[in-house]
């Protein structure tokens, strides 16, 4: 009995170990970003609508969340207040590498699959 349990542990502690080592830094980083810039207007799951408009980031294909990041940290945004002002203020503050990675994480954490 007390060595079935035993391999029990040392399974379940090398998956766990397996799954943290197996994740990709720049996706980890995205979450980070996630979390400090993103997280209070679109939620933890992304199934908030920010400001009350958006639509929820889990009804987006990676495709659309692409192409709406893109259109919103265009220059020409810099000056429009709102919503949209708001993400290109969140999306100018950071740089080529942390915008890829926060762009990962929410395809992979949120994008619906494209029909």
């Amino acid at each position: 009995m007390k060595n079935r349990f035993f391999k029990c542990v040392v399974t379940m502690v090398f998956l766990s170990c397996c799954f943290l080592f197996s994740q990709d830094n720049s996706t980890v980083e995205g979450q980070e970003i996630y979390k400090k810039r993103c997280l209070g207007c679109h939620g933890h799951s992304g199934d908030v609508k920010a400001f009350g408009v958006s639509r929820k980031l889990i009804e987006l294909t990676a495709s659309e969340m692409t192409d709406r990041l893109k259109v919103l940290s265009d220059k020409r945004m810099q000056g429009v207040g709102g919503a949209s002002g708001t993400m290109h203020k969140q999306i100018s503050a950071v740089n080529q590498e942390e915008y890829e990675a926060v762009l990962e994480y929410i395809i992979s954490a949120f994008a619906q699959s494209a029909s």
